[in-house]
Formats: C-alpha cells, sequence, structure tokens
C-alpha cells in the first residue's frame, strides 16, 4: 500500500513539473520563424547585449543589421542595398562584433522597412546608462 502511494506521489510530481514546462514563453524569433509576424519582437524593444549578439548571429545572412553606437552607424550583414544609411557608415564583419556591441549594454530596436513595407533590417541603438 505504501509503494502505491509513493509511486502516486512521484507519477503526480512529474505531471506537475512536466506541465509547468509546456508553458509558452514569449521569446526572440528563431531563424526558421521568418514570416512578418516573427519581427514583432524587435519593433521599438529593449535589447541586451547578449541579444544583440545573438540578432546578430540569426539575422545577418537575411537582413542588415545597423548597430548605432557614439553616433556611429554600423552595418553588419550583405542586405544594406535596401537600406538607407548614413554615407559615413561602417560595414562590419560578423567577427569584429565585439569591437561594436556591448554586452552589458542595452538597445532600443526597430524593425526597418523597404517601400512595399517589407522588413529589410532591425536597427539597434544603444542606450546610454
Amino acid at each position: 500500500m505504501k509503494m502505491v502511494f509513493k509511486l502516486m506521489v512521484i507519477l503526480s510530481a512529474v505531471i506537475l513539473i512536466a506541465g509547468g514546462c509546456a508553458k509558452p514563453t514569449k521569446s526572440l524569433p528563431g531563424v526558421h520563424d521568418m514570416s512578418e509576424n516573427a519581427y514583432t519582437a524587435y519593433d521599438e524593444t529593449v535589447l541586451s547585449g547578449q541579444q544583440v549578439d545573438v540578432a546578430l548571429n540569426r539575422y545577418k545572412e537575411i537582413l542588415a543589421i545597423i548597430v548605432v553606437k557614439d553616433g556611429q552607424h554600423y552595418i553588419f550583414g550583405d542586405n544594406k542595398a535596401a537600406l538607407k544609411v548614413p554615407d559615413d557608415s561602417h560595414t562590419v564583419v560578423l567577427s569584429d562584433k565585439d569591437t561594436v556591441i556591448d554586452r552589458d549594454g542595452t538597445y532600443k530596436s526597430y524593425i526597418l522597412r523597404d517601400s512595399n513595407n517589407e522588413v529589410v533590417g532591425i536597427k539597434l541603438t544603444e542606450r546610454k546608462q
């Protein structure tokens, strides 16, 4: 009888824990979730430097990503032709991202759209602490 009771308690605990893990969480879109709605997580949102790093790794080949730091524009990705960027902007390769991105900082993100209202980039502006 005690064994059945212990088994019921363990089974109930497993179901309770598994049920808590199944709840959906709001997260940034993945590389395979490229619908128009996937980018709303980046529209006028504050991101940490670590989230910016993840966005660069995920989207640099699909979208142009502009990082504005100290008034300078740094562009990651190959899709910058559709963007209107300042002439003094700097094109940066992903391997140099650590010189641009402050992983302890925060960034305000905006979605950039072309004349057809399609997402062509993400603009990340460093916020001063």
